[in-house]
This record gives structure tokens, sequence and C-alpha cells, in this order.
């Protein structure tokens, strides 16, 4: 009889415990992410702003405690992101939670196509663990960027500016040259006398007509009568 009572109370406490663990426990379906880079082609050294939206779909608030990126570089089940262990960022029911942050690309990453996604690890009300993860993403590590990391905190990427200094060089070379050939076109074609100025200047006066003066008298001439 005592091996019986024994029995049915263990067999009430398991029970217990898995309905216990249904009704709490959470899954993939529960929370959507999504994840969006500020720039989709950067080159090896580059930073990026990663910004996350957690939609959680349970009617009951969630804790998350940590918060990050996995790409196909870094180690299994590695997550780059800042940590929320000391203080979780609080996800009411059915609650949105928003968050940015910088992601640096290393040198070591090889060109082309690359893998990413976002993980978000939670404690739910039973301060049960479950970890959510974004649909997995593509990014292409390119040896020179296109698209301009923007400013952060913590200081932005001057690789870009970089690449423009040639062109910059080259076009006040090309400025100068410019400015230097108008110069000597300008200096050779000095401004000169109209034809019609020089022909008039180098036109001879013409000799003043000999008529006698009144006072004057012809010279006399012979007359043969």
């Amino acid at each position: 009889m005592k091996g019986l009572r024994i029995a049915t109370l263990t067999s009430f406490v398991v029970i217990v415990f898995l309905s216990v663990g249904l009704v709490s426990a959470l899954s993939s379906s529960d929370a959507s992410i999504y994840a969006t880079l500020s720039n989709s082609s950067p080159k090896p050294g580059d930073t990026v702003l990663v910004s996350v939206t957690f939609q959680s779909k349970v009617s009951e608030v969630l804790k998350i405690y940590a918060i990050g990126v996995h790409a196909d570089w870094m180690q299994k089940d590695q997550l780059f992101g800042p940590n929320l262990s000391s203080n979780p960022a609080t996800v009411e029911a059915n609650g949105v939670y928003v968050t940015q942050f910088t992601m640096q690309i290393p040198t070591s990453a090889s060109l082309g196509s690359h893998t990413y996604r976002v993980g978000v690890d939670v404690l739910d009300s039973s301060n049960n663990y479950f970890s959510f993860d974004s649909a997995e993403a593509t990014i292409q590590v390119v040896a020179s960027s296109s698209t301009r990391t923007p400013s952060t905190s913590g200081g932005a990427s001057d690789g870009d500016a970089t690449d423009w200094l040639p062109w910059i060089v080259v076009a006040a070379a090309a400025a100068i040259v410019v400015v230097i050939v108008l110069f000597v076109m300008m200096k050779s074609k000095k401004p000169r006398k109209p034809a019609v100025e020089q022909t008039r200047s180098e036109e001879p006066m013409p000799p003043a007509s000999e008529e006698p003066k009144p006072d004057e008298e012809e010279p006399s001439k012979d007359f043969n009568i």
C-alpha cells in the first residue's frame, strides 16, 4: 500500500511538471525578428550599423538578456552584440522591442557572399530560456565599399575618404592645367590697332595747292604784235 502511494505521488508530480512545461514553453512562432544592415556591401574593416526589431506574439512579458549577429565567419553559436544579462530589456505582452548596435567586418573576412542571422535569447514569465533566430540573409564583402558607413558614437570608418583622395588630387591638377592654358592663350592674343587706322596713319598728306597770292603780279611776258 505504501509503495502504491509513493508511485501515485511520483506520477502526480511528473504530470504537474510536464503540464507547467507545456503551458509556459515558447516556440519559434511566438516571435518575429527583422534585421537590416546599413551597408549590404561593406569591405573588410568597415563598421556597419545593425537594426533589429523583435515582435512578441505571446500574451506574457518577455525579458531579452542577449541579442546579436551570427555570421558565417564566426564560431558556431557565437553572437556579436550587446550583453543585457545584467539589465534585461522588457518586452510587454505582444509588444515590440527595437535596438541598434554596430558591428565591424573583420579584416580577415574573405571577399564574396556571406550569410548572417540575428539571434535573441529571452526569459519568459516562468524564467524559462528560449532562443529566437531571424531568417538567414546574405552580405556581400567587396574590395571597395560602394555605400558609405554612417557615423556612430564609437567613431566612423574613414576608409571611403581615403578612396576619394586620389580623385581629388587628379581633379585639382586638371583644373590647374586648364587655368595655365587659358592664361597663355589670353597673353598671346594682344589687341592690335584696326587695319583702317594703320592705313590712315601711313597715308601721305596731299601737297598744298600753289595759288597766286593776290598781291603778287604775274611776271611780264613779251608779246609780238
